[in-house]
């Protein structure tokens, strides 16, 4: 499964979780989170966000690339397990100048 989008950096101020409105940002299945991808903005590098899962750190990320970025750009999440329930979140910590940035996390089922 992938969860996608992309926001406007009128709207991605520090603060924000860009899964705000993801419908997969909760599910009542237990999921693996493989890559996530963080492009856009005026230049690579420029934007940062923090992943929790619940209230538990994960990790901060930087954006890689302007525009949509492309397979390179994926960065690995080994092991990240998300339960039933659980929400995702990728909050904004240096807001995006100009631009929309653009998110993609790529997730598995654990049976």
């Amino acid at each position: 499964m992938v969860m996608s989008g992309s926001i406007a950096a009128a709207t991605a101020i520090v603060g924000y979780d860009l899964l705000k409105d993801d419908r997969r940002q909760q599910v009542q299945e237990t999921r693996i989170l493989e890559f996530l991808k963080l492009t856009g903005s005026g230049a690579a590098g420029d934007t940062k966000i923090d992943l929790y899962i619940g209230d538990s750190f994960i990790g901060g990320f930087f954006n890689t690339a302007t525009g949509f970025g492309n397979n390179d750009d994926e960065q690995q999440l080994p092991g990240v397990i998300v339960y039933p329930g659980e929400k995702i979140h990728l909050f904004v910590t240096d807001a995006p100048v100009t631009n929309p940035l653009n998110y993609k996390i790529t997730e598995r089922p654990i049976k």
